[in-house]
């Protein structure tokens, strides 16, 4: 596994011999489960992260002590995803060029694909050409 940050993100690359615990996680009031998509984690803007709209973070799972999440259906082929250090139910951590920052959640909003879907067209448009 390898830790990287970039434009106020932390990224972690999956490598070979790395395992991704497919497990539920405690957020704030809520558990979050593997397949399910958020838009934002935190409340407060200066505690918050949160996505540009049409894009939502897909939990995938644990690796080591950090969540991990794919974008919206993206094929992920590069093994490269956005990664939160969990430190309990209410505290991630972040990482990036200025230092580490802390995001609070309290509560939890997550989506099932079936509730994000007609707002992401163009990639399951493209997903859908794939298949073909």
């Amino acid at each position: 596994m390898k830790i990287s940050s970039w434009n106020g993100a932390m990224y972690v690359t999956v490598e070979e011999n790395d395992v991704v615990r497919k497990i539920p996680v405690e957020l704030g009031d809520g558990i979050l489960h593997p397949g399910e998509f958020v838009s934002k984690l935190g409340e407060k803007k200066r505690t918050s992260f949160y996505m540009q709209p049409g894009f939502y973070l897909r939990y995938e799972g644990m690796i080591e002590s950090y969540l991990i999440f794919n974008v919206n259906l993206y094929d992920n082929k590069e093994n490269i995803f956005y990664a939160f250090a969990y430190v309990d139910k209410n505290t991630l951590l972040i990482s990036s060029g200025r230092g580490m920052w802390d995001v609070r959640v309290t509560h939890l909003e997550k989506f099932q694909l079936n509730e994000i879907k007609h707002l992401m067209p163009r990639i399951i448009e493209q997903l859908e050409l794939e298949l073909l």
